[in-house]
């Protein structure tokens, strides 16, 4: 069902929406851990996960992945719950977050077991706001991403943030699991990072590497075997996770998808469908955008939950 707030929505349907995921063979397991608004609280977050430990343990007889497009300050006990996961064979992918700054201060992504995803434009321009660093281990499209929306079947979006980064990772890691199940946490991140494509990142900050997300045809292919649950090939189970409603999740509040677009396609709004899967729409449909601080709610602090 679709996400009250919509962003958990647009981060599933990359991952693993039929007609535009990344995944679209995956099965997805939903878990809400915070409010309409973004904003909840770190130990929901942490029990989100924990849940996601269990459930993959007790119902799935393939592999998971644990997608995490949310986040706040540093904050021990979460990246430690991060590191449960990995130590329970789970994939964990996180979002870098959105403060154009050090991701080591951020978490969960700055735990040490999770894939740490970064975002760069169409033109391979790091993101503006995307945070940088030796904490982040990859880079995927974030910018103006097209996704499911949560007006109906057939109402998508386009947001921005490495919210949607994350899920684009997320969904290659499942595809990798698909091809070669049993893979470790390591095993995957590994992977992912030597098969990305090197040195072609514009404006990056600090230490961040210069790695950009590939999913080459053989990845991308995607082969089920028998199953239960519908799964990048044998048994894959992707849980993910972010705002309300998409698996496993996240720390205080909400920071920015920068942009804001709703389209449902089957209207006479602006609609771009998907069938296509390009992550392109015309500049002409029916624009709703969110102000630089859009589904920001806060609780302690003035840095939270990050949308994306």
């Amino acid at each position: 069902s679709p996400s009250p707030n919509g962003h958990g929505t647009h981060v599933a349907g990359t991952l693993g929406g039929t007609l535009i995921g990344v995944a679209s063979n995956v099965k997805l397991v939903a878990l809400k851990a915070l409010n309409c608004n973004a904003a909840g609280k770190m130990s929901y977050a942490i029990e989100a996960i924990d849940y996601a430990i269990k459930d993959c343990k007790e119902k799935t007889t393939g592999d998971c992945v644990i997608n995490l497009s949310l986040g706040g300050g540093y904050h021990r006990v979460i990246n430690e719950a991060v590191k449960e996961a990995h130590k329970a064979g789970i994939t964990v992918v996180t979002a870098a977050g959105n403060d154009n700054g050090d991701a080591c201060e951020q978490s969960p992504g700055s735990a040490p077991e999770a894939i740490n995803v970064g975002s760069t434009t169409s033109a391979d321009l790091k993101a503006g706001s995307s945070n940088w660093g030796s904490c982040v281990d990859i880079f995927a499209p974030g910018d103006s991403i097209i996704s499911s929306w949560n007006n109906g079947d057939n109402s998508y979006a386009i947001l921005s943030g490495t919210s949607m980064a994350a899920p684009h990772v997320a969904g290659a890691a499942a595809c990798y699991l698909g091809q070669n199940p049993g893979a470790s946490p390591s095993e995957v991140a590994s992977a992912l990072i030597n098969t990305a494509t090197n040195g072609v990142i514009s404006g990056l900050t600090g230490a961040s590497p210069n790695k950009l997300l590939y999913i080459g045809e053989s990845l991308a292919t995607t082969t089920t075997t028998s199953s239960t649950t519908t799964t990048t090939t044998p048994t894959t189970t992707t849980t993910t996770t972010t705002t309300p409603t998409t698996t496993t999740t996240t720390t205080t509040t909400a920071l920015p998808p920068t942009t804001t677009t709703t389209t449902s396609p089957p209207a006479t709004t602006t609609t771009t469908t998907p069938a296509t899967t390009t992550t392109t729409t015309t500049p002409t449909t029916t624009t709703t955008t969110t102000t630089p601080t859009t589904t920001t709610t806060t609780t302690t602090s003035t840095r939270g939950l990050y949308d994306s």
